[in-house]
């Protein structure tokens, strides 16, 4: 990745300053500052915030914070402060820091504890015990060096690799221990989301509660994270992904693994397994990115700099710089070599942003030049607004039944509307009957319980460049925003970008035949999947 802070022309210095302007704990709220009272230039804050919004790529916050105290607090639309968002296999870092927790309270023996000791009840379960097997120990799970014949993905509904299919099973932990170990435990890496299921399958063994309730009183409870949520399978916590947090939360995480475990005079975390969590192991299968792993977390340099990370699907990480005693948090919904976006984000504007150990003069222009900043990505202004299709007068108010209720998401009808010209309505109405509904439209976690249920998702759009919001209520979740926008191709096709509570985004191409028959085509990271429907026999709402 190219290195600009040369060619700036920036002078940074950089301190080992753990403690340096006093420990400060954000355990009821963090505290709020400038950028230059914390010793960060607001200019490369604001330029960084001005080229995301430019890219238009799907990040949906950013928290940074030095010394303690939050100098950055951006969130885009529909994002708020108060939203929990999946941080997909950032995850498994928190899943790691809880073993650290457990083997501290006494509950599992060591790292190198034997997994099939840990998970007594699984011996009944296996098909064959051989000495790979038994090789196997609690540092192989966290190192990602168990040797299982496993390939963790595609993570897709038609086509899935193994860790989509162990959560699919009737019985999880079954299936990875039941994988075949072709490797000798500690001599290879290779990504396996399974163990870090496993991890949390042993947490709930050890604790004789899931990973979520230990964590709420051994965790998050003691930092200030109140409401985490997490998706089950089979009653087990997922380990390696599905961890749902607010960034400020997130911010905490880093926090106390940037004060090596302590938090307010307490250790909440052994300071020995921080120092396991952020040594490096080995190289990883990303080694061309310079990361090497090791108790959970990844450890990267950045010209000189030390940075250890958590890092999930869509660019989703916490990343703890201890030379500047920096954390910085990113959400979003990216893909791809977009996910490469907060490497470039950190390395080009953040991390150079740190000018000094103490604050430096008052920016007063360009700290208002920030504030404006975030208020213009949490609510950016209205585009031009294109002449709507002919066609959205005859299907306004129509529904449309789709032929084939056995469909992917278990779709039964479809219901448009478009009040304005720069603003449209869809109605979904889905049984949860389809072969994997729990992917379903409003993309929440459901369960046995609600799955024969027939439910309504109405998602307003917007025709104007924004995005429209509608927020779903979820037992577990909680508060999930869904927002949507599109643009007429055409006189028959409507494009929608929709953004559920997976975070990444969707494309719908629906497509109108004057009115007669809809087509709806879903594209997206997990699935793809097309249904049709004709007119029903009433033509107004349900």
């Amino acid at each position: 990745m190219k290195k600009l802070i040369a060619s700036l022309g920036l002078v940074v210095v950089f301190f080992a300053c753990s403690g340096s302007q006093g420990d400060r704990w954000p355990t009821d709220g963090w505290v709020t500052s400038t950028p230059e009272e914390e010793g960060m230039d607001s200019k490369l804050l604001v330029e960084m915030l001005g080229e995301i919004a430019r890219e238009d790529l799907p990040v949906h916050s950013v928290v940074v914070v030095r010394h303690g105290r939050v100098v950055l607090d951006a969130y885009f639309e529909p994002y708020r402060v108060q939203d929990r968002h999946i941080i997909y296999s950032a995850t498994k870092s928190i899943t790691a820091m809880l073993i650290g927790v457990a083997i501290a309270d006494g509950l599992i023996m060591d790292d190198t504890q034997a997994v099939l000791e840990l998970l007594p009840g699984s011996r009944d379960r296996l098909e064959g015990i051989d000495d790979g097997k038994r090789a196997l120990e609690l540092r192989h799970l966290l190192t990602m060096t168990a040797g299982f014949d496993w390939q963790d993905g595609p993570y897709g509904v038609r086509e899935s690799g193994d860790f989509s299919r162990l959560l699919a099973a009737s019985d999880g932990i079954a299936y990875i221990l039941n994988k075949e170990v072709v490797a000798a435990p500690g001599s290879r890496h290779n990504y396996n989301s399974g163990g870090s299921h496993l991890l949390a399958a042993i947490i709930q063994e050890a604790a004789g509660q899931t990973a979520l309730e230990y964590a709420n009183a051994r965790l998050f409870g003691p930092i200030g994270v109140r409401d985490a949520a997490w998706s089950e399978y089979q009653g087990i916590n997922n380990g390696g992904s599905e961890l749902f947090l607010k960034p400020r939360d997130m911010a905490r995480l880093g926090y106390l693994v940037l004060r090596r475990g302590r938090w307010d005079g307490r250790q909440v975390v052994p300071e020995e397994w921080i120092d396991r969590m952020t040594e490096p192991v080995l190289k990883t299968e990303f080694e061309q990115m310079g990361e090497e792993y090791g108790y959970g977390w990844y450890t990267k340099r950045f010209d000189g700099q030390t940075v250890w990370s958590a890092e999930g699907l869509g660019g989703n990480g916490i990343y703890v710089v201890p030379e500047q005693d920096l954390v910085v948090v990113f959400s979003g919904g990216l893909v791809g070599l977009e996910m490469l976006a907060p490497y470039r984000y950190l390395e080009q504007y953040i991390m150079p942003a740190v000018r000094s150990a103490g604050p430096l003069p008052a920016n007063t222009e360009m700290e208002r030049s920030l504030e404006e900043m975030m208020t213009t990505v949490h609510e950016p202004e209205s585009g031009p607004v294109a002449a709507a299709s002919p066609i959205a007068e005859a299907v306004s108010g129509r529904i449309f039944e789709i032929e084939d209720r056995n469909n992917l998401l278990g779709i039964e009808e479809l219901y448009f509307d478009f009040p304005s010209p720069d603003s449209g309505r869809v109605r979904i109405v889905y049984s949860g009957t389809g072969k994997d509904a729990d992917w379903g439209v409003d993309a929440v976690f459901r369960t046995d319980d609600i799955a024969d249920q027939r439910r309504r998702v109405e998602l307003d759009f917007g025709l104007d460049g924004r995005s429209r919001t509608t927020r779903i209520e979820h037992d577990e979740i909680g508060n999930i925003p869904i927002s949507a926008r599109g643009r007429w191709e055409g006189e028959g096709r409507l494009v929608l970008t929709v953004v559920t509570g997976w975070a990444i985004p969707q494309t719908w191409t629906i497509d109108f035949c004057d009115g007669d028959s809809v087509s709806l085509a879903i594209e997206s990271t997990f699935y793809s999947t097309a249904i049709s429907g004709q007119p029903a026999v009433i033509h107004a709402p349900r």
